[in-house]
């Protein structure tokens, strides 16, 4: 039987050569791009997927009451407020914005995108250093951790381990745009970290990390704002969490609403009102306000799934009509 149906599809085929060619064509060429889509979604829903402590992470959205959507970023005293207050809490790791610019050591500057950063980021996210100490690279003021392949950049086959680079903050975000015209010279920074290549995709994009520590030092020497009392920003830097095992995100939710009841009044009129959200639903996940990187939506991936759906479906549909 099966033979028959392989002689009338071959003698369908060769009764008109050039409209089946195109059929043959469309078909293989909608197949094409329902894998490549298919793919593209697989990649998506790869990243961050290989921390080890992957379901116990989770990311503080924050919104006043009267915004319509959170931001993905949240106050940096919240930091504080969960590790001292709360129970359940392993350990909260902070990025905050304002490390992104030129990095010189010797005649060498390279653009870096980066962010300073609390010392607990290699006890809850699993980024594995090449050179140095985890336990202790972020933990000294302005000490730096460096990506291998930016290190390389800045200094070539040398050991970056206890070198001093200066760095001239000018806004660079992950596009690597200056967000102002002005650079602002932090400092100088020994280098006390460099980082493996990551086994994983992840939306934690950056060049270079500084010790949050340094920021206090900044203040006071009034070329940076440590943002550390400041309940009404929300906009300059991202809180992240690590749960006790037996804890799970409607027990962060609770704190977090706590939190909303008992620090109202720093804000005014206007709240802010906190929200946990899963590593596991960043990305693909929906797309919030001032983003730590940007993704393709989820809403997007629904789309080229439907998309992919429909044209596989067409080119079939198209395809079966013109066997007998």
């Amino acid at each position: 039987m099966i033979h028959n149906y392989l002689k009338i599809a071959i003698r369908s085929i060769f009764k008109d050569k050039a409209f089946s060619i195109i059929n043959i064509i469309g078909l293989a060429v909608s197949m094409s791009v329902c894998l490549l889509i298919i793919s593209m979604i697989l990649g998506l829903s790869s990243y961050d997927r290989f921390h080890e402590n992957y379901d116990h992470i989770y990311r503080v959205l924050s919104k006043y009451e009267k915004q319509s959507n959170y931001n993905a970023s949240s106050p940096m005293p919240l930091r504080n407020v969960l590790i001292e207050e709360y129970s359940g809490i392993d350990k909260v790791v902070t990025f905050k914005r304002g490390f992104g610019g030129d990095a010189t050591y010797d005649d060498t500057t390279v653009p870096m995108v980066g962010y300073f950063c609390s010392e607990e980021l290699f006890r809850v996210f699993s980024f594995n250093l090449d050179k140095g100490n985890p336990d202790h690279a972020l933990r000294e003021p302005f000490s730096v951790v460096l990506t291998g392949d930016y290190a390389k950049k800045l200094f070539g086959d040398d050991d970056p381990i206890g070198k001093v680079i200066r760095f001239n903050e000018r806004g660079l975000v992950i596009a690597g745009i200056p967000n102002k015209n002005e650079s602002t010279y932090l400092g100088d920074y020994t280098v006390t970290g460099v980082m493996n290549e990551l086994p994983g995709n992840t939306h934690l994009e950056f060049h270079i990390l500084a010790s949050l520590s340094t920021l206090p030092v900044l203040e006071k020497q009034g070329v940076a704002n440590s943002l550390a009392n400041e309940w009404k920003n929300i906009d300059g830097s991202y809180n992240y969490l690590l749960l006790d095992s037996n804890r799970d995100g409607a027990y962060l939710q609770s704190i977090l609403d706590n939190i909303t009841d008992r620090y109202s009044q720093n804000v005014d009129e206007d709240p802010v009102i906190y929200k946990a959200q899963p590593l596991s639903k960043i990305t693909p996940g929906t797309l919030y306000g001032n983003p730590f990187s940007f993704r393709m939506p989820l809403q997007a991936i629904y789309f080229m799934a439907a998309l992919a759906l429909i044209v596989m479906v067409s080119a079939c549909f198209s395809f079966k009509r013109e066997i007998p």
